[in-house]
Protein backbone atom coordinates (compact mmCIF):
# COMPACT_ATOMS: atom_id res chain seq x y z
CA UNK A 1 0.00 0.00 0.00
CA UNK A 2 1.52 3.09 -0.67
CA UNK A 3 -0.64 6.69 -0.25
CA UNK A 4 1.37 8.14 -2.68
CA UNK A 5 -0.20 6.60 -5.69
CA UNK A 6 -3.61 8.61 -6.82
CA UNK A 7 -5.65 5.84 -6.36
CA UNK A 8 -4.68 5.00 -2.31
CA UNK A 9 -5.82 8.87 -1.87
CA UNK A 10 -8.96 7.63 -1.53
CA UNK A 11 -8.27 5.01 1.27
CA UNK A 12 -6.66 8.48 3.03
CA UNK A 13 -9.00 10.51 2.11
CA UNK A 14 -11.57 8.28 3.93
CA UNK A 15 -9.36 7.49 7.39
CA UNK A 16 -9.03 11.19 7.97
CA UNK A 17 -12.74 11.68 7.60
CA UNK A 18 -13.84 8.95 9.78
CA UNK A 19 -11.11 10.29 12.34
CA UNK A 20 -12.48 13.55 12.49
CA UNK A 21 -16.65 12.74 12.50
CA UNK A 22 -15.14 10.02 15.37
CA UNK A 23 -13.49 12.38 17.13
CA UNK A 24 -16.72 15.08 16.84
CA UNK A 25 -18.91 12.88 17.90
CA UNK A 26 -16.77 11.44 21.07
CA UNK A 27 -16.55 14.92 21.97
CA UNK A 28 -19.95 16.33 21.51
CA UNK A 29 -22.20 13.11 22.54
CA UNK A 30 -22.46 12.55 26.19
CA UNK A 31 -23.96 9.67 27.98
CA UNK A 32 -24.58 5.96 26.63
CA UNK A 33 -25.49 7.42 23.46
CA UNK A 34 -21.51 8.05 22.17
CA UNK A 35 -21.63 4.61 21.98
CA UNK A 36 -24.41 4.36 19.02
CA UNK A 37 -23.03 7.48 17.55
CA UNK A 38 -19.46 5.83 17.15
CA UNK A 39 -20.62 2.48 15.66
CA UNK A 40 -22.46 4.66 13.10
CA UNK A 41 -19.82 6.35 12.15
CA UNK A 42 -17.77 3.31 11.66
CA UNK A 43 -21.20 1.93 9.31
CA UNK A 44 -20.87 5.61 7.86
CA UNK A 45 -17.70 5.01 7.02
CA UNK A 46 -17.35 1.61 4.88
CA UNK A 47 -20.49 3.01 3.36
CA UNK A 48 -18.68 6.13 2.25
CA UNK A 49 -15.39 3.96 1.71
CA UNK A 50 -17.31 1.51 -0.64
CA UNK A 51 -18.62 4.29 -2.62
CA UNK A 52 -15.11 6.28 -3.07
CA UNK A 53 -13.58 2.80 -4.15
CA UNK A 54 -16.19 2.48 -6.92
CA UNK A 55 -15.45 6.47 -7.98
CA UNK A 56 -12.05 6.06 -7.88
CA UNK A 57 -12.84 3.56 -11.06
CA UNK A 58 -9.56 1.57 -10.57
CA UNK A 59 -10.16 -2.55 -11.08
CA UNK A 60 -6.88 -3.81 -9.89
CA UNK A 61 -6.49 -3.89 -6.32
CA UNK A 62 -10.49 -2.72 -5.47
CA UNK A 63 -10.89 -5.21 -2.85
CA UNK A 64 -7.60 -4.67 -1.26
CA UNK A 65 -7.77 -1.41 -0.89
CA UNK A 66 -11.65 -1.78 0.28
CA UNK A 67 -10.39 -3.90 3.21
CA UNK A 68 -7.81 -1.22 3.52
CA UNK A 69 -10.38 1.22 4.28
CA UNK A 70 -12.85 -0.48 6.18
CA UNK A 71 -10.53 -2.05 8.57
CA UNK A 72 -8.51 1.43 8.97
CA UNK A 73 -11.99 3.30 9.33
CA UNK A 74 -12.62 0.73 12.19
CA UNK A 75 -9.33 0.35 13.92
CA UNK A 76 -9.97 4.65 14.11
CA UNK A 77 -13.31 4.64 15.49
CA UNK A 78 -12.07 1.70 17.99
CA UNK A 79 -8.87 3.85 19.27
CA UNK A 80 -11.63 7.04 19.72
CA UNK A 81 -13.86 4.58 21.72
CA UNK A 82 -11.15 3.51 23.99
CA UNK A 83 -9.14 7.35 24.50
CA UNK A 84 -12.98 8.37 25.55
CA UNK A 85 -13.93 5.05 27.89
CA UNK A 86 -10.50 5.30 29.56
CA UNK A 87 -11.34 9.64 29.69
CA UNK A 88 -14.58 8.04 31.92
CA UNK A 89 -16.07 11.91 30.45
Amino acid sequence: MILSQPKWWAVGAVWAGTLVAAIVLAAAVQGPFVWAALTLTATVAVVVGIVVQLAVGEQVGFVERLVATACGSFLLVLLVALVRLVAGA
